[in-house]
């Protein structure tokens, strides 16, 4: 590296290929040489780019683990080679245990090894700190530390992840970290930083992780901040679907500190907490729905996706993030293929919305009646012709199901599923039925809010027939349409008459599982927060009924589909929501008999 004492750094997020850290370590230094032609003396990666950070049990295998090493020589000789230093994330042993660390090579060598020390409970479940203050790497002894390391006239921090926040040095620090993007993480880590960097007099770059993380559960932004004295200096492209390299030279010698006005802390109890209080809130959290399947489509090389839609929130909410990853990754739309599928309960308002939707957007439609299938099941399950039972609605939902899987079975394709977050956390779906998918794009995404999404489309993304038929959906009342039309024809199922107003089950969602809050606080901030809308017996039967479904359903969340995290709550079972099937949820009722 050159003596240069404002240095000009580069951040450099590679497509990553989970768990493969040759192909990296390969993409990785075509962006190093990318960086050197740029005139970049430093370059900084993600957490964990060698592997990925998104391997799970994975990250402690021992191939995994030997391929890291060879990976890290490949970018330790592309360091002389190209003339920078790198920083580059890995799982390695140090000692006798496995820690996550930023690894630190220039002029063909490794200089540091820089341990995480702010373990999440999660990480806990692999990671450990590190004790030992030497590892031997390829025959050398390597320090293994997180003081700052002098580089010609430079003195350079590494703070892994959240380990940033900690950090008092007053040099450049590199924050590489692998955070899931969720609504208005990156605007509150963005605030944070600006913050730090006033504080400190430093300056901060941060890179987080990106495309080719697994989305599974959760979508990666390939956050890229450049941070003086509490003032952006420049920002990499996030959601990029390929290799990006954000530059800016660093001018250490002339950090002015400036405080940071703070920001004016949101309403205590906020009646609809969940819905995007900006354009742009609107526009990140449909990004990050796009994101997850892109990266899901990418992934398993198919190239068509099955969704049935219904004329309603919840599946035009799912057409519309396909269509947006299809459009995305340059791929058809008519490989996108919508399936309307009437029934007993199919109004002539909802079906002509989907079809017309469908037919808008461009892509292939089919419609296929589950009726005659559905009388047939009746016929030879014994169910009398007259049940309108929870058995006579729930074949109706499994029926849908098994159109939609064999269709994408014969085509080659996934099913791209539309159940939302208050219906997992209220278990008003069909276990087996409309329960199942390949891949749930609304996992993550409450009622409000996809109704929110939606309006914000139809404004702000759609045009002519399409925003009209968007308003449409819109005002149409929420309903799954198993039992049959009244006299007129209209809807005779109102899913909110059913189970209360999606509104006040959201509030219960975010002030239980965010706030930590007991029903019995819960019921005082809603009685105050929706006065003159709701009265305090509502409020408490709702609530009651929530607390009640929460528990029960649970089995169902234990076996939903992937699905990307979109808000600061997620329920999959394989991340944020551990719950058993069998909990009690007496405690949480007996809060509420007092009241």
């Amino acid at each position: 590296m050159n003596s240069n004492k404002n240095p000009k750094v580069a951040t450099a997020v590679a497509v990553v290929r989970v768990a493969d850290p040759l192909t990296n370590s390969k993409r990785i230094i075509t962006l190093i040489e990318d960086a050197a032609q740029e005139g970049a003396q430093i370059v900084v990666t993600p957490e964990l780019s060698i592997t990925g950070a998104s391997c799970g049990d994975l990250i402690c295998q021992r191939p995994l683990l030997r391929a890291a090493l060879r990976a890290l020589d490949q970018v330790a000789a592309a360091t002389q080679k190209f003339g920078v230093t790198v920083v580059v994330g890995m799982p390695m042993v140090v000692g006798d245990v496995l820690c996550n660390v930023a690894v630190v090579a220039s002029e063909g060598r490794i200089l540091r090894v820089v341990p995480k020390c702010g373990l999440s409970s999660d990480e806990r479940r692999w990671f450990s700190n590190a004790v030992a203050k030497q590892v031997e790497i390829g025959g050398h002894t390597v320090e293994v530390g997180t003081h700052p390391i002098a580089l010609s006239n430079t003195m350079l921090t590494v703070a892994v992840g959240d380990d940033v926040w900690s950090t008092t040095s007053s040099s450049l620090i590199l924050n590489p970290y692998a955070e899931p993007a969720t609504m208005g993480s990156y605007a509150r880590r963005r605030r944070r930083l600006m913050e730090l960097s006033s504080r400190c007099a430093n300056v901060c770059v941060a890179v987080g992780a990106g495309f080719g993380e697994s989305s599974t559960d959760v979508a990666w932004s390939s956050d890229m901040t450049f941070v003086s004295g509490g003032n952006i200096l420049a920002e990499g492209e996030r959601f990029a679907t390929q290799g990006t390299l954000t530059c800016a030279d660093i001018h250490l010698q002339n950090i002015q500190s400036q405080p940071i006005t703070a920001s004016n802390p949101s309403q205590e109890c906020d009646p609809h907490p969940f819905i995007p209080k900006s354009a742009s809130e609107s526009a990140e959290a449909f990004m990050i729905q796009r994101s997850g399947l892109m990266q899901r489509l990418a992934s398993c090389g198919i190239r068509k996706c099955v969704i049935g839609i219904s004329g309603g929130l919840d599946s035009t909410l799912a057409l519309l993030v396909t269509v947006a990853a299809y459009d995305a990754l340059n791929l058809c739309r008519r490989d996108i293929v919508g399936i309307t599928m009437p029934g007993f309960g199919t109004t002539s308002r909802t079906h002509t919305n989907a079809v017309a939707l469908m037919r808008s957007l461009g892509i292939t439609t089919d419609e296929i009646s589950i009726r005659a299938a559905c009388e047939q099941h009746f016929c030879d399950i014994g169910l009398p012709a007259d049940d309108r039972s929870a058995t006579y609605e729930n074949a109706q939902a499994r029926e849908r199901t098994q159109i939609l899987m064999d269709y994408a079975g014969r085509i080659g394709g996934i099913v791209v599923g539309t159940g939302d977050l208050s219906e997992l956390a209220l278990g008003w779906a069909t276990y087996n039925g409309d329960h199942m998918s390949m891949y749930g794009v609304n996992a993550g995404v409450p009622k409000t809010m996809v109704k929110h999404l939606v309006e914000w489309y139809a404004e702000s993304v759609a045009e002519g027939e399409a925003a009209d038929i968007l308003r449409d959906i819109v005002d149409t009342p929420i309903s799954p349409e198993l039992l049959p039309a009244d006299e007129s024809g209209n809807i005779a199922q109102q899913t909110e008459d059913l189970v209360g107003p999606y509104e006040l089950h959201d509030f219960f969602i975010y002030n239980m599982l965010e706030r930590k809050l007991s029903p019995s606080e819960i019921y005082a901030a809603a009685v105050r927060t929706f006065e003159g809308k709701y009265d305090g017996a509502t409020i408490k039967h709702w609530l009651t009924t929530f607390v009640r479904r929460f528990f029960t359903q649970q089995f169902k969340r234990s076996a939903v589909p992937d699905g990307v995290k979109v808000c600061n709550i997620s329920l999959s079972p394989r991340s944020d929501w551990r719950m058993p099937s069998d909990a009690s949820s007496a405690a949480w009722l007996a809060d509420l008999e007092d009241l």
